[in-house]
C-alpha cells in the first residue's frame, strides 16, 4: 500500500522540481543573451580590456555605465599651422 502511495505524490513533486530547473537554466541563459549583447556593443566604441573590466564586476555591471563623476583637468591644445600643412602634405609625409 506504501507504493501506491508514494507513486501519485511524486509526480506533483517531479513537476516543480521540473519547473524549477526550468526557470533557472531560462535566466541563466537570459542573462548570458544579455551579457553578450552588451559585450558586443561595448566593443564596438570600447577597448577590449575596459570592456572586460566593466563585466567582470561582481556587482551588477549595469550600473557602471553611468559613469563616474571625477574632477580632472584637461588640456586642449594645436599645433600652429597643422590642420593647413597636414591638408597640403601626403599621409607618408607626415
Amino acid at each position: 500500500m506504501q507504493g501506491g502511495f508514494w507513486l501519485p505524490a511524486a509526480w506533483p513533486v517531479l513537476s516543480l522540481l521540473t519547473g524549477s530547473l526550468w526557470v533557472l537554466v531560462c535566466g541563466a541563459i537570459a542573462d548570458r543573451q544579455d551579457k553578450l549583447a552588451l559585450r558586443r556593443t561595448l566593443e564596438r566604441y570600447v577597448a577590449a580590456p575596459i570592456v572586460n573590466q566593466i563585466l567582470n564586476q561582481p556587482e551588477d555591471y549595469r550600473a557602471l555605465l553611468g559613469g563616474k563623476k571625477i574632477q580632472a583637468a584637461v588640456l586642449f591644445s594645436d599645433v600652429r599651422s597643422f590642420t593647413t600643412l597636414s591638408s597640403l602634405l601626403p599621409p607618408d609625409k607626415w
